[in-house]
């Protein structure tokens, strides 16, 4: 990790986390900025449309 977060350094100093999950998140997190994260929708994106379903059946 040439270029580290910050708060990611001070972490890893402290002891509070590995530097395998500091990569690992650090990959997650470029996947989301480019969009090759993966496509299932989140938990709050489902309780989203069931709601909109239920609304739409009492409508």
């Amino acid at each position: 990790m040439a270029k580290g977060n910050p708060l990611q350094e001070q972490l890893l100093k402290a002891g509070l986390v590995k530097k395998s999950k500091v990569s690992e998140v650090a990959r997650e997190q470029i996947k989301a900025r480019h969009g090759k994260g993966p496509a299932a929708p989140s938990e709050i994106q489902r309780e989203a449309e069931r709601a909109r379903a239920e609304k739409a059946e009492r409508d």
